[in-house]
């Protein structure tokens, strides 16, 4: 057995589907390992979705029980549901409502001046000043999160027994912001969860300190090299966005033919997912002695590809699925993670592979059998 290596939990962006799939990943991981759970891990860093479970697994809150809370809060009606995540940002937009008026008199009249120089592009980028920084508010995800923490009576970094890092970026300059090392350290948790998934356009800029912050994703999609600087020997990096590979008609038909959800779907998720990669091959590179193990989804997972990052409709069978599909994953590449893991003092449960094996085995029979039920009473009917 070797001897137990600094351990780093880097979870990347991905909106609410991202979230999703971590819990789900986290949970097949803690129920697979046999001699520690994720909670034991040395440091986490998170970015945007990632943010916010790296920040409950440090505070000590366990995969169960993040699973079983996150499925409540989730569905509709719940602490996070659609309703009251995403609460519009009234205020701004009655605030910038009121120059929209006169900002569009005075580009109409620009135009009826200089008929030549008219632009459908121009005018509706010009009139895109009219609208708020962000079309919902902030603050009620930092509330959740904040009573969410004080429960076990942690709301700043340094009530933490383990390192957590929060990736957010800056807006007026673009650099890269690291809640939990100085000078950003003094900084509620659940502010730096809200300035980490300050979705752009979408929520408004979380302004700290006289200092606005947005999605830290833009930065990158998972900040690897400051596991490394904090002196990680494995790194387990959960990245839950891979573009779809639809070369085997895995969607039923070209992409181009599907609309724009699907082309905007998978030119994110190629952005995304050769960002990390390309930042995988350099770290990799230059520091051979650090083990960094991803899991993502497959490339042909047709279900996650579906799921918009930002859509609350399937956020409970999309973590059942992501913990059932790691679990699977492990189970098929046994190999290849025991002995990774096993060279910084991580063991696999056998036996916890073979049960998780056996149900989803008994699962699939069973909803197989459902299927064909349905079918037959189908064809009774004509």
């Amino acid at each position: 057995m070797s001897k137990r290596s600094k351990v780093a939990l880097v979870l990347a962006g991905g909106g609410v589907a991202g979230v999703a799939y971590h819990i789900g990943a986290v949970r097949a991981l803690d129920t697979l390992l046999a001699n520690t759970t994720v909670n034991d891990f040395d440091l986490y860093v998170g970015t945007s979705a990632g943010a916010l479970v790296c920040a409950a697994l440090a505070a000590g809150m366990s995969s169960h029980e993040l699973f079983e809370r996150a499925a409540f809060a989730l569905h509709e009606g719940g602490e996070l549901g659609p309703g009251k995540l995403f609460s519009p940002n009234l205020r701004s937009f009655v605030q910038r409502g009121r120059r929209f008026g006169s900002l569009m008199v005075s580009r109409v009249a620009h135009y009826v001046r200089h008929p030549s120089r008219f632009s459908p592009v121009d005018l509706a980028w010009d009139l895109l000043e009219g609208l708020p920084s962000g079309f919902y508010q902030s603050p009620r995800l930092a509330r959740f999160f904040e009573q969410a923490l004080l429960e076990r009576k942690v709301s700043r970094f340094v009530d933490l027994q383990r390192e957590l890092y929060i990736i957010a970026t800056i807006l007026d300059t673009g650099e890269r912001a690291v809640f939990g090392l100085p000078p950003l350290d003094h900084v509620p948790i659940a502010q730096a969860i809200a300035a980490s998934a300050a979705v752009p356009l979408v929520f408004q800029p979380v302004e700290i300190d006289g200092v606005a912050y947005i999605d830290g994703g833009l930065r990158g999609p998972a900040s690897l090299d400051i596991a490394i600087e904090r002196g990680a020997g494995l790194i387990i990096c959960i990245n839950p966005l891979v573009p779809l590979d639809n070369s085997r008609g895995t969607f039923g038909r070209p992409l181009s033919q599907a609309g724009p959800q699907a082309i905007g779907g998978q030119s994110f998720r190629t952005l995304f997912y050769a960002g990390l990669h390309y930042q995988l091959k350099q770290l990799r590179r230059r520091y051979p002695d650090v083990d960094i193990l991803v899991i993502e989804p497959d490339r042909d997972d047709i279900s996650v590809f579906e799921d918009p990052i930002l859509r609350f409709g399937s956020r409970c069978a999309l973590m059942q699925h992501a913990c059932e599909s790691v679990s699977s994953n492990i189970a098929a590449h046994y190999e290849r993670y025991h002995a990774l893991l096993e060279r910084h003092g991580l063991v696999l449960d056998q036996p916890a592979l073979r049960r998780q094996s056996s149900s989803q085995e008994a699962a699939r029979v069973v909803r197989l059998r459902t299927v064909l039920a349905d079918l037959e009473q189908a064809l009774d009917g004509f």
